[in-house]
């Protein structure tokens, strides 16, 4: 067992990993099908695009966006259109993100998915790529709660539902969405920049808005061997070992020190929103979630 899932075991009781993007590799699919079809329609949008500005969000919040901006209603065929392009794209070359399923196997701790698809959708992606037996029942969706990622409501909202504390969950995201969520609801969050729909600079997106760990391969969590970025940017090279391990307790100390520093200025600033930051609770305050930050329940400034 790595270094990681050892102090994973010791320190923190569950794990939550996004779907798409961090367990199956259908962002290119998915992301595809919306390009084709936004810009069939009017709305000329790359791939790109959609990655940069949407990554994380539920299709109702990203597709509201959108009308709004451009000041239009989507047709009412899209949902289907899109629907069935992406269907055929799953069918053809869905797959699992390599190493997750041996991740999964090795974690000491419990597992849960918290993705801003719907649970149906997210159901049949991990049975395709034959990941859902790891799960079990424990599928949370954006569907769940009254608003998803950037806001930390689905991810508490998980905690809760499996009776465990946020400052002991784990958080393993591709998207900035879910990096700001799994900040704001005061749990640790692990980048994943090795989807095929990640550029270069991925990454440090993911690390610039909070992640205290960014990885490129899975494989990275369950051995001691590849390149990680920790917080403070650094990297192995001797033998792919960290010269300076961040540790599950260095990341949650780091996103420790991150809520220490948004309650002392006050404010909290999401993709150029500012909110008045909430009341945080207090070093080992007890459940229930209703003592944790709900970033998008604060006034905004």
């Amino acid at each position: 067992m790595s270094e990681l899932l050892l102090d994973i075991a010791r320190d923190l009781k569950l794990v939550i990993f996004d779907c798409d993007g961090v367990l199956v590799d259908s962002e290119p699919i998915i992301n595809q099908a919306h390009a084709h079809v936004l810009t069939a329609c009017g709305y000329p949008i790359t791939e790109r695009d959609l990655v940069e500005r949407f990554c994380g969000m539920s299709d109702p919040e990203m597709l509201g966006i959108i009308e709004h901006q451009w000041g239009r209603a989507l047709p009412a065929f899209y949902a289907e259109r899109v629907g069935l392009m992406i269907e055929a794209g799953f069918h053809q070359s869905l797959a699992a993100i390599d190493g997750v399923a041996e991740v999964l196997d090795a974690m000491p701790v419990p597992v849960c998915v918290a993705s801003s698809s719907s649970p149906e959708q997210i159901r049949h992606k991990l049975e395709l790529t034959g990941l859902l037996r790891r799960f079990g029942e424990n599928l949370f969706s954006a569907a769940m709660v009254a608003r998803g990622k950037p806001a930390p409501d689905l991810f508490l909202y998980a905690a809760r539902h499996l009776r465990t504390a946020p400052d002991r969950c784990l958080v393993v995201e591709d998207s900035p969405a879910g990096i700001d969520a799994a900040v704001a609801a005061g749990m640790t969050a692990i980048g994943f920049s090795g989807g095929s729909h990640c550029g270069p600079e991925h990454g440090a997106r993911l690390q610039a808005r909070g992640a205290a760990l960014v990885i490129s391969d899975m494989h990275e969590l369950a051995t001691d061997r590849g390149t990680r970025q920790d917080c403070r940017g650094g990297t192995a090279d001797d033998g792919g070992r960290l010269r300076r391990p961040c540790t599950a307790r260095r990341l949650r100390d780091h996103v420790d020190d991150q809520l220490s520093h948004r309650r002392a200025m006050g404010t909290w600033d999401v993709y150029g929103r500012r909110y008045r930051a909430p009341l945080l609770p207090s070093d080992g305050a007890e459940f229930p979630p209703a003592r944790f930050p709900f970033l998008f329940g604060c006034s905004a400034v």
